[in-house]
């Protein structure tokens, strides 16, 4: 966003909440405040943290262009396409859970959080692992049917993509649960845990992606890089949480995770031998019945091995 944008969204805003009366109020100093405070105490930290994106896409960036013109582009293109589930599930689920963090933490009730905690994380799977298999397995028609053309397919752009969107997909589960438990790190004012799981994660990626890039991974070491820095973030803040509530708990999600895995394992099976009978060069056929086959099998395994979840799932889609 330029500056000129963020200056009329002020203004747009600014001046009908002054006719609703909607500005905040203060008595005296309005810096004395306890809740506002409170909320400065939050707000620094979280800055931080969401920073911690930027400053890995930094690092990596000036590592991918000194590796020559094409990988920065096939990293770029591979994360958008990676992300999508994240942005459309991921971000969803982990703002979803975030008010009803707050609410049991505001009744000083942590048992409380078990309930939110184990549905958000198996929404997470429940969502994040047949994509990651699906995005997997149709990995070379989906980048093959969206940018193979013109300079990307003569510099060998298609090559250059797949791996690293193989890579960056192993990633989408912890990239929901870094939101996930950030949220609930702010939701129990333990604004610490975050900025300290923040800095550990862009050690990591500063540290991997250097020395990955010399490996036989190339450009696609760049994008590991960034999964294991998302892994190290999500550790860092589990075991800090550990000291402030309960999280032993978490070994209930073995049941649930283990069948949502054996169903997208068997889907990821199903659209691989799907693919292997389009003819050659049919890619955007083999892009739709490969999600159309992943959406099926995965769907009519998911009501067999887990129908509860499944029904809520479909519940909520249809909400939206």
């Amino acid at each position: 966003m330029s500056w000129w944008e963020a200056f009329s969204n002020f203004f747009f805003w600014y001046f009908p909440l002054v006719r609703m009366k909607g500005l905040p109020r203060f008595s005296g100093n309005p810096l004395s405040d306890p809740n506002l405070k409170s909320a400065l105490a939050l707000f620094l930290p979280a800055t931080f943290t969401l920073g911690v994106t930027q400053i890995n896409l930094l690092v990596n960036t000036k590592f991918a262009l000194d590796m020559g013109e094409g990988p920065n582009s096939y990293l770029f293109y591979a994360n958008r396409l990676a992300e999508l589930p994240l942005g459309i599930f991921g971000i969803a689920i982990a703002t979803a859970a975030f008010p009803r963090f707050s609410t049991s933490a505001l009744e000083e009730d942590r048992a409380k959080i078990k309930a939110p905690l184990l549905n958000s994380l198996t929404g997470t799977f429940l969502v994040n692992l047949p994509a990651m298999v699906g995005l997997w397995v149709l990995a070379t028609p989906l980048v093959d049917l969206l940018f193979n053309r013109g300079e990307f397919a003569a510099r060998g752009g298609l090559e250059g993509t797949v791996l690293p969107l193989r890579v960056y997909v192993l990633g989408l589960i912890s990239f929901t649960c870094v939101k996930i438990f950030g949220n609930l790190c702010y939701a129990v004012g333990d604004a610490r845990t975050p900025v300290v799981a923040g800095v550990c994660s862009v050690v990591t990626n500063l540290f991997l992606a250097y020395w990955l890039r010399f490996t036989w991974l190339g450009h696609s070491g760049i994008a590991l890089a960034v999964v294991c820095g998302a892994t190290v973030n999500v550790l860092v803040m589990v075991v800090r949480l550990r000291q402030r509530i309960e999280l032993s708990w978490l070994v209930e999600l073995a049941s649930p995770v283990g069948r949502i895995a054996v169903a997208s394992i068997l889907m990821g099976g199903a659209v691989h031998l799907a693919l292997d009978l389009i003819p050659e060069g049919r890619t955007a056929w083999a892009v739709s019945i490969g999600m159309i086959v992943g959406a099926v099998v995965y769907s009519g395994l998911g009501f067999v091995m887990f129908p509860d979840r499944m029904k809520t799932l479909l519940k909520r889609i249809k909400k939206t």
